[in-house]
């Protein structure tokens, strides 16, 4: 999935998210997968839990942790 959005922030937090272009996106199966995400990381890593609705930074490098982490669990 490739997609460009205008990320706005205020106070150092993300204020505004504009979606400029995503071409060819199946949005029920990105969906299913980010679903799938939040519940293994609920489950196998909770100090990682909430990412998904958290706007700040520290949010934005629990997503990228959990998934790092879910990858790395499909691995083994």
């Amino acid at each position: 999935m490739t997609c460009q959005y205008k990320i706005s922030f205020n106070s150092e937090k993300i204020s505004k998210i504009e979606e400029l272009e995503c071409e060819n996106v199946d949005w029920d199966i990105w969906r299913k997968k980010v679903d799938s995400l939040v519940r293994w990381t609920r489950k196998n890593h909770p100090e990682l839990d909430g990412f998904i609705n958290d706007m700040t930074v520290n949010g934005a490098l629990h997503y990228i942790k959990a998934i790092e982490l879910y990858k790395k669990s499909q691995n083994q």
